[in-house]
């Protein structure tokens, strides 16, 4: 993480990062990072995350922010190297992997959140029967860690820090090549 940051900051605007996409949660998580380390990388967004995944295991872009399901297993066999997880906690499925924070960006923290969504017609039972269901397979085998999870997140106010973090970085000035311009096209800047 450190090589990265000093070689950003001796060469502005020269290393890339590749996303999701425009407004995606890597497009996020990595503007927050470049915000948070003072640094100015080139944004590359692709169609999705296989693509911008693709292209970082290519070495045609310098820094991905990946959701780890996507790049666990390239980080364990050596063909990507994991700089740091973006939770305040090291991730159990690479526990050698450093934090963000602890690596070089004090305070870095970006989590991707997912919602299940259905057309507004559904009848209540398939919602209920659905909710149930997701319920049911997303919580672990030990109930104090979901309880814990929960009350991390909302006991010690997550949506506040991250809503408090996304606003710095969405009225930070622009450097480099984003220089004057809005994080998001078509949007109003204060």
């Amino acid at each position: 993480m450190r090589e990265l940051l000093q070689a950003a900051k001796a060469r502005p605007g020269q290393l890339n990062f590749s996303s999701a996409g425009v407004g995606s949660g890597t497009h996020f998580a990595a503007e927050i990072f470049k915000s948070m380390a003072a640094i100015d990388l080139v944004h590359v967004p692709f169609k999705g995350i296989p693509e911008a995944l693709a292209e970082t295991l290519a070495g045609r872009v310098q820094l991905f922010m990946a959701p780890i399901a996507n790049s666990v297993n390239y980080v364990r066999d050596g063909r990507l190297v994991g700089l740091g997880v973006s939770s305040l906690r090291r991730d159990p499925l690479l526990p050698e992997v450093p934090r963000v924070d602890e690596a070089g960006v004090p305070g870095y923290e970006s989590e991707l959140w997912f919602g299940l969504l259905t057309a507004s017609g559904v009848p209540r039972a398939i919602i209920d029967r659905a909710a149930a269901y997701r319920a049911g397979g997303i919580r672990s085998a030990d109930p104090r860690r979901d309880r814990a999870i929960y009350e991390d997140r909302a006991g010690r106010g997550y949506q506040s820090r991250v809503r408090l973090t996304w606003r710095a970085v969405f009225r930070a000035p622009r450097r480099g090549p984003s220089a004057g311009r809005c994080l998001l096209p078509g949007s109003v800047c204060p």
